[in-house]
């Protein structure tokens, strides 16, 4: 199918006919009907990108049957679409599967899409939240991603993008997601800070009880200082003191 004056017509390509598709991989198989996607005509998808919003019913963000012909695996055919996947879960916008798998996913965005998604993208790969506005942003970020990977590579599927690339495509959809739907964007969830440990409590035979503040040395020298409820702040050796657990 092509696209010709805005209008678009059937033919039949080597990733996707207008009848179906039963493509194989990893002793699976994946089978799917397609049916015309409505795009705009006017959208600077470029060729090799092109099949993908013409071969899509409206389930599918993207699939990559559409991309493996030219990609020549399917690792290569699908890192566009992990990338993407990554960058959502970064924001808490995609599903809660894929958010627990950031770390892996954004290691290998490629691989992950064909090994836990199927290699098809979806909108239930994302937060019921995110459903609403995803396909908008995901329609603005092919052709963008097209742009920046082949003038960087000089290809248009890569496998391993430098961070420096990943980075400028994060901060294009960054900017997409706050100029459709600003409420959701919160950016980046800062990691969560270490619970702080529990002082220990000593005894001190003279003192009392209180807590350790501070610790120097080893050994025979080792030296606490401590906060006693009655006596003040002390600085004592260790072993005049008793270690009280719990």
């Amino acid at each position: 199918m092509d696209a010709r004056g805005g209008r678009y017509r059937w033919k039949s390509c080597g990733a996707c006919t207008s009848v179906s598709t039963r493509v194989s991989f990893g002793g699976r198989s994946n089978a799917g009907r397609f049916a015309p996607f409505e795009h705009s005509p006017t959208a600077t998808v470029p060729p090799r990108y092109r099949r993908t919003h013409m071969a899509l019913d409206r389930s599918t963000l993207d699939r990559g049957d559409a991309h493996f012909q030219d990609a020549g695996g399917w690792p290569e055919a699908c890192t566009h679409m992990g990338v993407f996947l990554a960058w959502a879960a970064k924001r808490g916008l995609a599903s809660e599967d894929h958010q627990s798998q950031r770390a892996r996913l954004s290691a290998a965005p490629g691989s992950y899409v064909v090994g836990e998604c199927d290699t098809k993208l979806t909108p239930d790969d994302f937060s019921p939240e995110a459903a609403v506005f995803i396909r908008r942003i995901y329609d603005r970020y092919l052709p963008h991603y097209s742009n920046e990977v082949v003038s960087e590579t000089g290809e248009a599927y890569v496998l391993g993008l430098d961070e420096s690339i990943v980075a400028r495509l994060e901060d294009f959809l960054d900017l997409q997601l706050k100029a459709l739907a600003p409420k959701a964007f919160v950016g980046v969830a800062p990691p969560a800070a270490p619970a702080a440990a529990e002082p220990k409590r000593v005894v001190h035979a003279k003192f009392g009880e209180g807590v350790i503040v501070a610790e120097e040395g080893d050994g025979e020298q080792r030296k606490l200082t401590i906060d006693f409820e009655d006596s003040g702040r002390r600085t004592l050796l260790a072993r005049f003191v008793e270690v009280r657990e719990g």
